[in-house]
């Protein structure tokens, strides 16, 4: 049925121009959006956007972070200190657990570079890097998210707008012909062949075309200003004009959404998937790691010049070793987090389920509101066929005098309503099937 959507619009937008013409409506010179302008300013100038696409960045320093745990570690030391001993009598060094009691008093410099490498860790660095990859291949998914929300958002608020600027032009052709038909009334009234009701009723046409202009044009400021929050742009009313949604190329076509395709399929996807590296990580923390160590020093000493001390410098100990670290029991602590890990990894599943299901009934619901939409706009052009066919036959017979002239001005009017009508239903399902384009793109 939408098929016929194009031809419609055809002829509505004919019948816009000729009634405009006809009544002489001057063209004003102003900025013309369309729905891409905004759209591509909205893009451009997202605060959303940017922030997704830093977060993306600083997950790719998380990756950075993982890896480089594959590297040595290499760590350099100095000291220098003097050395003051309190005994008079000579006493050799002690240690006390952890602590070594030095005797004697003297400079004394020192340093060394400590080298640690992990050998084996039986994939425990290969599943943080994992993780973190992950954690960036959501945050990814999560831009194209925002991005497609965005454009959904900017669509919604560009066809109020376009709605409001549609239905003012239309009740300022309205105002005119009614300004027209109260000039009869008040002709005919003046000729005795009218009561002064019917001028009132025409008086309150007015005042009610009026109201209605003024109605709209508030509410296309307000639509104005919501789509400048999103684009960062000033937009005046009176200088603003808005073009008319593009007909889509298939619009009898039944677009089907793949939700394991969209964004948050692929970002559900990915947080189950660093779950899962999560698991894998605190079931290698039972495992032993191996790790290679190695210590170099320097060592001066004087008992009486700090500079003399460090010319005395010199090769002091050099160590090289294996290191084997083991857990054996930690209170069931990694078990606690292997349990927690898988839980939240289940819930993960089902917050993905839930949320595919609410995108697939969105998708539904755009299907319904363009067949909706389809169905009405047929409904409506046939009304306002038969408008026109009677606004015709009744201009005829106002020609002839052989009806009031006023009758052909009521008309008119009633067909230009029938009209905006039409109008709306049209935007409104092309703007339905671009929301369902969109959410069918990924």
């Amino acid at each position: 049925m939408l098929l016929k959507a194009r031809n419609i619009r055809r002829f509505l937008l004919v019948g816009a121009s000729a009634f405009i013409s006809i009544l002489g409506i001057p063209a004003v010179q102003a900025e013309l959006l369309s729905l891409d302008t905004i759209s591509q300013q909205a893009i451009e100038t997202s605060y959303d956007l940017k922030i997704a696409h830093v977060d993306v960045q600083i997950n790719h320093t998380d990756i950075k972070t993982a890896r480089s745990e594959y590297y040595p570690n290499l760590k350099a030391t100095l000291n220098t200190e003097y050395l003051k001993g309190l005994q008079n009598q000579y006493s050799p060094v002690t240690s006390v657990g952890n602590s070594v009691l030095p005797t004697g008093t003297r400079f004394q410099n020192s340093i060394g570079v400590n080298f640690n490498q992990n050998l084996v860790d039986f994939g425990a660095r290969h599943q943080k890097v994992e993780m973190a990859q992950d954690a960036t291949h959501a945050k990814a998914a999560t831009y194209f998210q925002v991005l497609r929300d965005l454009r959904i958002k900017v669509i919604d608020l560009y066809t109020e707008a376009l709605i409001s600027y549609k239905a003012i032009h239309a009740n300022e052709a309205l105002l005119q012909l009614a300004q027209q038909n109260y000039q009869f009334k008040k002709r005919l009234y003046q000729a005795g062949t009218t009561s002064n009701v019917t001028v009132a009723e025409e008086a309150i046409e007015v005042a009610q075309a009026l109201d209605n202009i003024a109605l709209f044009k508030d509410q296309f400021r307000q639509h104005l200003e919501n789509l400048s929050y999103y684009t960062h742009q000033l937009y005046i009313s009176e200088e603003t004009e808005l073009e008319d949604l593009k007909d889509e190329p298939s619009l009898n076509e039944k677009l089907s959404l793949f939700v394991s395709h969209t964004p948050e399929a692929r970002v559900y996807d990915a947080l189950i998937n660093q779950k899962q590296h999560e698991i894998e990580y605190l079931k290698r923390q039972n495992l032993p790691q191996i790790s290679a160590y190695s210590y170099y020093s320097l060592y001066g000493s004087d008992q009486d010049k700090l500079g003399k001390s460090v010319t005395n410098l010199a090769q002091r100990t050099i160590s090289v070793g294996l290191s084997v670290n083991l857990p054996i029991f930690d209170g069931f602590k990694n078990q606690a987090a292997i349990e927690k890990a898988k839980l939240e990894q289940e819930k993960l599943r089902l917050q993905k389920a839930q949320k595919l299901a609410e995108l697939q009934h969105q998708a539904d619901l755009y299907q319904t509101q363009i067949e909706g939409y389809s169905v009405q706009l047929q409904t409506k052009a046939t009304i306002v066929n038969k408008t026109q066919d009677k606004l015709t036959m009744v201009k005829r017979l106002s020609d002839e005098q052989i009806v009031d002239q006023t009758q052909a001005v009521k008309e008119h009017m009633d067909r230009i309503k029938k009209q905006v009508e039409a109008e709306k239903s049209l935007i409104q399902g092309i703007a339905a099937i671009k929301k369902l384009k969109i959410l069918a793109e990924g």
